[in-house]
């Protein structure tokens, strides 16, 4: 047993009667109403994922005050500079709202005069700061658009301001509690911002600009035909940027998916970009799923602006020339490799750190390299928190005079501010609860580090075994076609609306083995006759721990893939141990 499983209460007789009456089947109506869906009305909103989730752009603070500013750059023929990120959130964004302009551009005049810079993760860091003011004011410019970043802005929007140049400020990350002096911020999480949903992502809320200029500066028919044909971008920088996958994000994501099938399919578009990167991965001929997002065309797109140049990226989604969009394609598919190679070799590394010096008996896990490359310690941190079940952050000087960190967090504890409260030892910071970033000169490292644990000392976050929510109870007869069809309308699933884990419970071990590449356990379970195929891939103690014949309880997500199987293993567990708090 690797966790302590937390098994949802009995949800309400007059639920189950709702339940019913929709055709969900009982174990979903468990999943669904401790997710917060209780009446008829939200429970048919999440299913359909309509356009109904979609608020007014109008309600977001300075949202029409970023419009006019604009529309006004664009009629003086003033230059503008959107300044972006180096992860596909921020080179999405920065695609999209480059692709707007465009659109105006071919039915109008005067053209929008318009220059994407996206930054150097390791020459230039996160964010804009005065170094990129500079280059704007070197091209002219009188008017910046940050995307993903410029909420902790202050000295280099000042330094804009001063040479008179205005600053929009488009991102989602902590708001600080002093503001920059920007000519507008768009940031749902503002205090006095109306706008009912704070958990878009950057492309989110450049989707929703777009949608306010288009009102203002493109006819109806132009302006839906680019929120319908740029949907896809949204979706896959909102599911890379692990936004809450529920409300007007999860239309996003499913919408936007559907578009993205449809240009596979029909291939009409004249950006070429994403469907080589599908051609490459060999995924042309499935069905687009968050797979699809997640692992064949979101990294690849990262690995740009993680060890490469994120312009790369950038013009792979901007291209309208098909051989550079096929050139780009496959520079970008290599760059993705040597990533994932660096990322293995550090990963190793990190291990063998963290049993040597038995890191993994500590609240946070904390790892520092002079080699690590930047661009890949976040991943480095996602991996060894997974393994261990711990926060944990990675930090490496390689090519710099100071430290740069990334942070994954563990359960419910809330990394960034962790990092907020830190920040006197700090140069910048910034990020979620989930994920964050910093950079650190070396001269505070200690410091650092004992603050680190003086706050976890007063903190009581830590569970000597991790909890496991078991969402609901499953019989291995539940596990037919309409069960499993109504369990595939939950998706897109991501943060906020992850993969429902089940419970089932009193089955006996057929058989257990290792997969031919001896890195998965794979093991059959019966019971009454009915048999069920699970794996736990990258995982071979549970192949270790067990044998035929063992009486089992089985906690797994339900899974349809063209690999055959039906459950991926959570956790396993003899029935003697109970450890199930309801």
């Amino acid at each position: 047993m690797t966790y302590c499983w937390k098994l949802n209460p009995t949800v309400p007789n007059d639920y189950l009667e709702l339940s019913h009456k929709l055709q969900i089947p009982e174990p979903l109506s468990q999943v669904l109403y401790h997710r917060g869906f209780h009446t008829e009305q939200e429970l048919t909103a999440f299913f359909s994922a309509s356009h109904s989730h979609s608020y007014e752009p109008q309600k977001l603070k300075d949202l029409t005050k970023a419009v006019k500013r604009i529309s006004y750059a664009i009629q003086n023929s003033e230059k503008i500079i959107i300044y972006g990120d180096y992860d596909v959130d921020g080179i999405t964004s920065s695609a999209l709202l480059y692709l707007f302009f465009e659109v105006y551009n071919y039915y109008h005049e005067p053209r929008a005069i318009v220059e994407s810079l996206l930054p150097d993760r390791v020459l230039e860091g996160y964010g804009l700061k005065i170094p990129g003011v500079d280059k704007a004011i070197e091209h002219n410019a009188k008017l910046i658009i940050t995307v993903d970043n410029g909420i902790s802005s202050h000295d280099a929007i000042i330094h804009a301001k001063n040479h008179n140049i205005d600053v929009i400020i488009i991102d989602h990350h902590r708001v600080p509690e002093e503001l920059p002096v920007a000519h507008a911020i768009i940031n749902p999480k503002q205090k006095d911002c109306g706008y009912p949903d704070s958990g878009l992502s950057a492309v989110g809320l450049v989707y929703k600009l777009c949608d306010a200029l288009g009102s203002t500066l493109l006819n109806d028919t132009a302006r839906t035909r680019f929120l319908n044909r740029y949907i896809d971008y949204v979706a896959i920088g909102t599911y890379q940027d692990m936004a809450p996958l529920v409300g007007e994000n999860r239309y996003f994501v499913k919408r936007g998916m559907e578009e993205l099938q449809r240009v596979k399919q029909d291939g009409n578009t004249n950006l070429k970009g994403i469907t080589e990167l599908l051609k490459l991965s060999g995924q042309m001929k499935k069905p687009i799923d968050t797979t699809i997002l997640g692992f064949h065309i979101g990294p690849v797109i990262n690995a740009a602006g993680r060890i490469s140049s994120a312009q790369k990226a950038y013009r792979l989604l901007i291209t309208r020339d098909p051989d550079e969009a096929r050139e780009l394609g496959v520079e970008l598919t290599k760059i993705n490799h040597l990533r994932r190679d660096m990322t293995s070799q550090a990963v190793k590394e990190a291990v063998s750190v963290v049993e040597s010096q038995n890191l993994h008996s500590e609240n946070i896990i904390l790892l520092r390299s002079d080699t690590w490359h930047q661009g890949i310690i976040g991943l480095v941190a996602q991996q060894i928190k997974d393994c261990y079940k711990k926060t944990c952050i990675v930090m490496t000087k390689a090519s710099s005079p100071y430290y740069t960190g990334s942070a994954r967090s563990h359960g419910a504890f809330d990394i960034g501010a962790l990092l907020q409260s830190l920040s006197e030892y700090l140069i910048h910071h910034g990020g979620h609860k989930k994920a964050a970033g910093f950079s650190i000169s070396p001269d505070n490292l200690n410091q650092f580090r004992e603050a680190i644990f003086r706050k976890l000392n007063e903190t009581d976050f830590v569970h000597e075994i991790p909890e496991l929510k078991v969402e609901a109870v499953l019989r291995l007869e539940d596990l037919k076609g309409s069960f499993l069809d109504k369990l595939n309308l939950l998706e897109p699933y991501g943060e906020a609306n992850p993969v429902p884990v089940f419970g089932i419970f009193d089955l006996e071990i057929m058989s257990v083995k290792k997969s031919q590449r001896g890195l998965d356990s794979l093991i059959r379970v019966t019971r009454n006759n009915e048999n069920l195929d699970l794996v736990a891939f990258n995982n071979t103690l549970f192949a270790e721990s067990f044998s035929p014949g063992d009486q089992v309880d089985v906690a797994i997500e339900i899974s349809n893939s063209d690999r055959g199987f039906k459950g991926k293993i959570r956790d396993i567990r003899k029935p003697e141990i109970k450890g199930v708090s309801q």
